[in-house]
């Protein structure tokens, strides 16, 4: 993001220490400018209406449907009003299928995913209108990884 938008503040925030330094030595060898926040992402810290944009990448499949449920209302709330959520994580747009339901189970069971099959189950797209957001149709149906396009409303 930062060098998509050099004049842009950019905050980067995970709960895992070891992430955060690796993220830290790349965005020195990058040069970019970073700030970097070890939170939880439902505890952000950050003011209401502050950001412009708010992206999570392959966080929601990590956590349990009630966190996931907190962290998309923190996101709203930091979010300035017409502000873009754009979380990417396994596709749950995909049809049903048995290789499909297979998978998440494999990847549950096999790959220590905890969460995978509750994230699985998870209707992402209301929990994001619930919390108040307008939810892109369009959104990205095709890929493994998919992206529900969330605008926090007034």
């Amino acid at each position: 993001m930062q060098e998509r938008f050099p004049q842009a503040e950019v905050h980067a925030l995970d709960a895992a220490a070891p992430m955060l330094r690796y993220a830290h030595l790349r965005a020195n060898a990058l040069d970019a400018g970073v700030i970097f926040t070890q939170r939880l992402a439902e505890d952000a810290h950050h003011p209401d209406n502050h950001f412009d944009i708010v992206i999570s990448y392959i966080l929601f499949h990590e956590v349990t449907a009630a966190a996931s449920r907190k962290i998309i209302a923190e996101a709203r709330r930091i979010l300035r009003p017409g502000g873009i959520f754009y979380p990417l994580d396994f596709n749950q747009r995909m049809p049903a299928s048995a290789l499909r339901l297979y998978n998440e189970w494999k990847d549950h069971h096999w790959n220590n995913e905890r969460w995978r099959l509750e994230y699985a189950s998870l209707n992402f797209d209301d929990v994001m209108r619930d919390a108040g957001f307008a939810v892109d149709e369009q959104s990205d149906q095709g890929s493994i990884f998919g992206r529900v396009i969330g605008t926090k409303t007034v």
